[in-house]
């Protein structure tokens, strides 16, 4: 009774697809009562649990008997059929909570929260004056109107010490233009707000005369804003000119992370006026810019924001996503930018597509070496300029595994400048410290990367002996054979300190039965090794390889599990071959579980 009594935080967890018994749940509840010292309480429904609105009930009459804590957060899974009168039940138990600091309720998909419900999350939100922090997020197919917005806008306006507000509404609630407006309202009234996230789903019905517009004058202690804008919303010019306007009038926010998914049609006005904005955004220390496909953004607009980004001489991070197409110019007046940027120690570059103007040239191959190779001149030029980086992630088109192999040789030579991660679309590479101990490496789907390509891209991996951690990843159709598996073998057998090491091998690839036997050699000698997993899609080899006549099942069976059980501290095996996986936190037999293993 004592230690119940001294209890500082709580949480209570049904994990999905459990039957809620609401017999235990009473039983629970008589305890409440004794928590003097409670300060946290946090409650997790899972997914499918048949909470409801009985369900909700009892939760909250156990919530009412600790209504001194400061902080609750309450979390309900997918398909639990609170329906609107669950948050009218959870209303009412916020109403007793008046010492309430930080309050976040999730209700995720399906459970028929609609318009009324937002009122009874209404009733009891308000009263809660002493509230510094409140994340609120109910996800989509929830049926949440315009009219739902303004429920929950009138609630929030009412917290005037408000200090943090994570707002999401998520996809197919037909918010409109109208609910957003109201939201964007009420939020600047909170004069102390010193954080806003708002993340407004897929297919929330926004016009193209849709305004994210603060009154960034009243709004004087905001540091960090970041905005998510799900697809297909028609967030569009409008609501970037209201942005960049808007920014005007701040001169202290130090994070601006904007993102927006496909079909939202900021097209060319919409980046002019955000570059605009973000260069009077002088003490900015975190950028993110996330544009998906399908945006209508050009060569041009791309130029905008690099030249804009060079004005932020105070940032340390940045993140630069662009879905839509870029050409050699408009992604050299981007890197200039960013090369402009004395400070910045973290950087992600994301181009999904570079456009070549002479892609349809007869020698596509001489092509590709001349266009990857310009792409690596500029990367160079610029990204090796950034002495301060320790984290760089580079995920860029290239082609042509040369390319590919000289762009990581030059950036090897910033190691000694702190030089932490980098990573492009076709190689993974981690540096956590001088005396490397965790390498990833990886080839993407359909890169002709080769056997050959495979080797120079292993051959530091020799240098690495303190070696703690290694995963390689070969994506499908890169034409790896066993042969490139073998020379995986012959670096990784030395490296005595590995206790993870993790192989994927993805489909259409040539390996047969004998590169497994392969890699189980090479680890045989791993006595460190505790984390091992082996995820090869062996299917189409099995079926197809005239060679595979030569193995006797049986036998390679008991190769492999003979080299594992050599493992003294392996404590978790995971080993997926063709379709089927074993997942296991033990050692088992390979021989009672062959057919699951190589058959489908």
């Amino acid at each position: 009774m004592q230690r119940e009594q001294q209890l500082k935080e709580l949480l209570i967890k049904i994990e999905q697809n459990s039957k809620f018994d609401l017999c235990k749940q009473k039983e629970l509840g008589v305890s409440f009562s004794n928590l003097k010292e409670l300060q946290t309480l946090k409650i997790e429904i899972g997914d499918h649990c048949g909470f409801g609105v009985d369900g909700c009930k009892i939760i909250c009459n156990n919530i009412m008997k600790v209504n001194h804590i400061k902080n609750l957060q309450l979390i309900i899974g997918n398909s639990n059929k609170m329906y609107s009168e669950g948050c009218f039940i959870i209303g009412e138990a916020l109403k007793t909570m008046s010492h309430l600091q930080e309050l976040v309720i999730i209700i995720h998909s399906f459970n028929n929260i609609t318009d009324y419900g937002c009122i009874g999350l209404k009733n009891g939100i308000q009263y809660l004056k002493n509230l510094k922090a409140l994340t609120l997020k109910i996800y989509s197919e929830n049926n949440i109107q315009t009219a739902g917005c303004i429920y929950i806008s009138e609630s929030i306006k009412s917290l005037s010490n408000l200090s943090n507000l994570v707002l999401k509404i998520g996809g197919h609630n037909q918010l409109e233009s109208l609910g957003v407006k109201n939201i964007c309202e009420c939020v600047s009234s909170l004069f102390k707000l010193e954080n806003i996230t708002m993340n407004i789903g897929d297919g929330s019905m926004l016009s193209m005369q849709t305004k994210i517009q603060f009154n960034f004058q009243e709004l004087s202690k905001l540091l960090h804003l970041r905005i998510h804008i799900g697809n297909f919303n028609s967030f569009g010019k409008h609501a970037c000119k209201s942005l960049g306007k808007g920014f005007v009038f701040t001169n202290q926010l130090e994070t601006f992370d904007l993102k927006v998914g496909c079909f939202n049609d900021i097209g060319q006005k919409g980046c002019d006026y955000l570059a605009q904005g973000l260069k009077q955004l002088k003490s900015l220390i975190h950028l993110s810019i996330e544009f998906s496909p399908q945006n209508n953004i050009t060569y041009n607009n791309i130029s905008q924001l690099g030249e804009a980004i060079s004005k932020l001489t105070k940032l340390k991070q940045l993140l630069v996503h662009f879905g839509d197409c870029l050409d050699l110019d408009s992604f050299r007046d981007l890197v200039q930018g960013i090369s402009c940027l004395a400070d910045l120690n973290s950087l992600v570059v994301r181009i999904t597509q570079l456009f070549d103007e002479n892609e349809h040239d007869k020698d596509q191959g001489q092509v590709n070496n001349r266009f990857d190779n310009q792409i690596v001149n500029i990367a160079r030029s610029g990204f090796c300029q950034l002495k301060n980086l320790e984290n760089f992630n580079l995920f860029i088109p290239i082609v042509s595994s040369v390319s590919l192999i000289n762009l990581i040789n030059d950036l090897q030579q910033l190691k000694e400048n702190k030089f932490g991660m980098y990573q492009l679309d076709k190689f993974r590479f981690q540096r956590q410290e001088k005396h490397v101990r965790k390498l990833s490496i990886g080839t993407a789907n359909y890169v002709e990367i080769r056997d050959h390509g495979l080797e120079l891209l292993l051959n530091s991996i020799g240098e690495f002996q303190k070696l703690n951690i290694l995963s390689i990843s070969i994506g499908s159709q890169s034409y790896i054979t066993t042969n490139g598996i073998k020379s995986l073998c012959d670096k990784v057998k030395n490296l005595q300190n590995l206790i993870c090491f993790k192989v994927e091998i993805k489909p259409s690839n040539h390996i047969g039965v004998d590169a497994i036997l392969d890699i189980s050699e090479s680890i045989s000698n791993l006595k460190q090794l505790i984390q091992l997993k082996l995820q090869v899609e062996l299917q189409e080899i099995l079926v197809n390889d005239p060679q595979m006549e030569k193995y006797d099942l049986d036998c390679t069976i008991s190769q492999i599990n003979k080299k594992i059980t050599q493992l003294p501290k392996l404590t978790q095996l995971y080993i997926h071959l063709g379709n089927h996986l074993i997942n296991k936190s033990k050692l088992f037999s390979f021989r009672k579980s062959k057919r699951l293993v190589l058959y489908s």
